[in-house]
This record gives C-alpha cells, structure tokens and sequence, in this order.
C-alpha cells in the first residue's frame, strides 16, 4: 500500500468540515491548508466556532501524525459494519498508542488514481472500531518526500519461515 499525503485532505482530516458557523467552508480544501500555513486561518479564529469541540483534540494530535505512521506496527483492515453508529467507510485504520488514546487514521483507496490517502484521523480512549476486525503486521515501511525526492526505510522485516 502506498499512502499518500495531499493538501485537499488536511481540512477533513483536523475537521475543519465541521465547523460550519464559520465562513471558511466558502474555500476550496487545498486553499485552507495554504491559509493554516500563512497563519491567515488561525486557531484563535476556529477556536470561536461553537462546534471547536468536536474538532479540538483532532488538532492537538495532527502534530504527532507523522510520528505515527513512521512508527507503525499494525495495519487493521475496515469493515465498515462491525463499528455501530459510524458513517466512516474506509478501507484500512493505521493505530498509534499515544498516553491514553489510539489514534485511528482511516485510510481509503482513491479507485482512479489507484491510490491511498487518510480520510478521517481522531483519538479514542476505547477499541470501538478495532473490535472484530482483521489485523496486519507491517513488514516494510518506506516514506517518500515528493518536495526532497528522497527515501528512508523505516521497516524492513522479513517473514521467519
């Protein structure tokens, strides 16, 4: 699986999709995450809307997603049915322990690009969405940098026959 990062995908993924009382759903999804880095779209700014607390601790983990991923260890495969009361449909979740929470980043496949990317990202105290669900050892872990054109391998295990 290779999975990719893209700028359209930031505003879901810390979601700012939720805070509708704001006036920032009139911007296109790559030009919110340009704003964030500009610091034209500020935390004191979302921080007004009456629905920051849904979205509050997505923002204080997204620093800590990087480390997440480069440290994998299990890649969970996502039926949508066995976690009740969800509308996520995902194909995988990447979980990170992190003190009391496992950080969940849903990942999907983009059919047309032939392709994965992180579709929704939250920490949970429980195992709501691991329940039931098949697991995976990762054996091989490589990260890209499109902007460095450069590759470290972070994991290369091989299977003990």
């Amino acid at each position: 699986m290779t999975l990719f990062f893209e700028r359209e995908h930031f505003m879901h993924l810390i979601g700012l999709h939720k805070l509708t009382d704001l006036q920032i759903q009139r911007f296109r999804k790559e030009q919110m995450y340009e704003m964030v880095m500009r610091d034209e779209l500020t935390y004191d700014y979302i921080e007004k809307s009456v629905f920051f607390s849904e979205i509050k601790q997505r923002i204080e983990l997204f620093p800590i997603l990087e480390t997440a991923l480069d440290s994998n260890e299990l890649l969970i495969k996502y039926k949508h049915g066995f976690a009740q009361g969800t509308v996520i449909m995902a194909s995988y979740i990447i979980i990170y322990n992190y003190g009391d929470a496992i950080i969940h980043y849903f990942v999907d496949r983009d059919e047309k690009a032939n392709r994965y990317f992180g579709k929704s990202f939250f920490g949970r105290s429980d195992d709501k969405f691991l329940r039931n669900q098949q697991t995976f050892k990762v054996l091989k872990l490589t990260k890209y940098d499109k902007e460095e054109n450069s590759r470290i391998i972070l994991k290369n295990k091989r299977i003990k026959s």
